[in-house]
């Protein structure tokens, strides 16, 4: 639950930030309008952006409330009282019915208007050239490993440690390793 709100925050603003949602289009969505509303009547005259910022800050407030609401009320219902009585529980923690159906809008919404956008594909598809070359590169000779993940093939298949080690990596250093094994001159 923590990722999908994070998630959605994270994208929603960074979507917002560059232009790839526009303003106009995210106030079609309920949970927005509701909470922008509420924003401008409580904090008149803020920028668009101080202004994006308060109601991304308020989305997430309303959604862990919601969480820990919800889950309280479930979790009395079940009356569980001891972690054996957790294990046999059904799901406990979940959103209200109406949070829930403002989250499929949401990302409904993320999906046509951020997820599928052009620039977002582009950036997609070029992100898996990327870890397919990465990945065909360590598993064709994997003496380019460090020494750690190399000796990991006795326990695990060589295509393990391999998606291991770039699971591992941040952006930035695959995009620097990418350059350091397939550009002649980048620096080692």
């Amino acid at each position: 639950m923590a990722d999908q709100i994070a998630y959605n925050a994270h994208d929603l603003d960074d979507g917002l930030k560059s232009g790839y949602i526009k303003l106009k289009q995210i106030r079609n969505v309920s949970i927005w309008k509701e909470i922008e509303a509420e924003v401008k009547e409580e904090m008149a005259g803020l920028s668009d952006e101080m202004r994006i910022y308060k109601i991304v800050r308020r989305f997430i407030r309303q959604q862990v409330i919601d969480v820990i609401h919800e889950s309280e009320k479930k979790i009395r219902e079940a009356g569980v009282s001891s972690v054996e009585d957790v294990r046999k529980a059904s799901t406990l923690v979940i959103f209200s019915s109406p949070m829930l159906s403002r989250q499929k809008e949401l990302r409904s919404f993320l999906e046509e208007n951020l997820y599928d956008h052009y620039k977002v594909v582009k950036i997609r598809e070029k992100s898996k050239r990327y870890i397919e070359a990465l990945f065909k590169t360590y598993l064709k000779d994997l003496r380019q490993l460090p020494p750690n993940f190399r000796a990991r093939v006795k326990y695990d298949s060589e295509e393990q440690v391999v998606c291991d080690y770039i699971a591992g990596m941040t952006d930035r250093f695959a995009q620097d390793e990418y350059s350091r094994l397939f550009m002649p001159y980048a620096k080692m």
